[in-house]
């Protein structure tokens, strides 16, 4: 999601019983909701990502401790990450050329919006707020990127390239609520 930057030692992380005892409930819940992956906290990286791997038959979901930690990252845009990378396994649709066993963003962050938040949902009454998702992923974005997190700008004009790639353009297509038509847009 945020291309693996790594969070600078001048921000301390998270390590508080709250933030562990969110992290624990939020990956049981996961776990329970789709037992076919494998959840895998990485708390000692410093790297602010999470990334789905497939390994042979095993299909993985690691949230590292960076993102998993980082004081700015709420509750929301822990669950909309552990749902994107989540949709990179279950999403139908278009893949990455690279490895086709993953779906590409637009297939999973319309999988997460749609049918991954349904299914978590149904079982534990799980909910997030997507504006709030994409301001806190945002604003961390901005802090590894060297920018104050109000210098975010929006990104207008890119028509070469899928629109997943900018965070910006994407942040505000997920904030639109039109996540039946993300696939669409994909131009990979």
């Amino acid at each position: 999601m945020l291309n693996a930057a790594s969070v600078g030692d001048d921000i301390s992380l998270c390590h508080t019983q709250a933030r562990l005892l969110l992290l624990d409930i939020l990956l049981s819940e996961i776990r329970q909701v789709f037992p076919q992956i494998s959840y895998e906290l990485d708390a000692n990286s410093r790297t602010a990502n999470a990334q789905a791997l497939a390994r042979g038959d095993v299909r993985a979901v690691r949230l590292y401790g960076g993102l998993a930690l980082h004081p700015l990252i709420g509750a929301d845009a822990l669950v909309f990450a552990l749902l994107h990378e989540t949709g990179h396994h279950l999403a139908k649709g278009r893949r990455f050329a690279l490895d086709p066993m993953l779906a590409c963003e637009c297939a999973a962050d319309k999988w997460a919006l749609t049918t991954g938040v349904g299914k978590w949902k149904r079982r534990f009454d799980r909910r997030f707020s997507i504006n709030a998702a994409t301001s806190q992923l945002g604003a961390v974005l901005a802090l590894v990127r060297g920018e104050p997190p109000s210098n975010i700008k929006s990104a207008k004009g890119r028509t070469n390239a899928c629109w997943a790639v900018c965070w910006e353009t994407r942040a505000t297509r997920l904030r639109s609520g039109r996540c039946s038509n993300l696939a669409n847009h994909c131009h990979r």
